[in-house]
């Protein structure tokens, strides 16, 4: 096995781990939000702030830097579409995840206690699924980039 493939492949697992995680909570948050029950979206909005600190950033991260190292080991050089789309897409779902994410949602768990499922929350919750929506969607192209590799 070449150091290439090591690197491709902590890149890819580090995709999947990422990516994955990504549906699921996703998912999670849509059924959390559709039970109108501030006590379990109040749980979640805590665990995505775990999940943020100790999964999300180390698996993005894991993703960038390997991903950098698998492009300079493979001599592939920087030049192509689909690896600078690659790259762009993973520092805008950072900041995304980084800037809007976590901040709203700190937000959110320390509002709900006092006010519960208000229209002020429930907006913030609302802003949380778009963000979240177009931040997948993000990922998802990131991964049609890699697999198509257009432009070559």
């Amino acid at each position: 096995m070449s150091t290439y493939e090591i690197l491709k492949f902590v890149h890819v697992l580090a995709v999947v781990v990422w990516v994955g995680g990504a549906v699921m909570f996703h998912v999670l948050a849509g059924r959390a939000g559709a039970s109108n029950d501030a006590a379990r979206v109040q749980a979640l909005l805590g665990e995505s702030e775990h999940l943020a600190k100790v999964y999300y950033m180390p698996a993005s991260i894991t993703t960038l830097v390997f991903g950098l190292l698998t492009v300079i080991n493979g001599d592939l050089g920087f030049d192509h579409f689909w690896i600078l789309g690659g790259i762009a897409g993973i520092v805008i779902s950072i900041i995304l995840g980084a800037g809007i994410l976590g901040p709203t949602g700190a937000k959110l768990g320390e509002r709900i206690p006092t006010s519960g499922l208000d229209a002020e929350v429930q907006a913030g919750l609302r802003k949380m699924r778009n963000v979240s929506s177009i931040d997948l969607l993000i990922l998802v192209a990131i991964i049609f980039l890699m697999v198509v590799k257009p432009g070559g």
